[in-house]
């Protein structure tokens, strides 16, 4: 069986006994590199670690994708009330955006129109 890649990560100083300030620390980093069951702990632990972290990615993922979904949709409408001849303040108003958000999309689509 490969050893997990935990085991050959190097712990300066901590993992030879001689250097090591407690004997129950030592004892425990002694069990859980070498024996199968510290082994099997550390994997268990690590899996949820990563599948933790994988977690909270995926979600911040998510709500950052709708978080720019929503604001794409808002400039569209913004382009669109614009074309209908409304203020800025009024399509901001309906956006629920800021006037100055407005005005920069406004700038932006009629630099891309000359």
């Amino acid at each position: 069986m490969k050893a997990p890649f935990f085991l050959a990560i190097p712990l300066p100083g901590c993992y030879d006994k001689k250097k090591m300030h407690s004997k129950v620390l030592a004892d425990r980093v002694r069990e859980l590199k070498e024996t199968q069951e510290g082994v099997d702990f550390m994997c268990r632990e690590m899996d949820a670690i990563y599948n933790e972290g994988e977690k909270r990615g995926r979600a911040q993922g998510v709500a950052e994708g709708l978080a720019a979904g929503e604001m794409k949709k808002a400039k569209e409408m913004a382009l669109s009330l614009a074309d209908m001849g409304l203020s800025a303040e009024r399509i901001a108003e309906a956006a629920k955006v800021s006037v100055n958000l407005v005005q920069e999309w406004l700038s932006g689509s009629r630099s891309l129109a000359k």
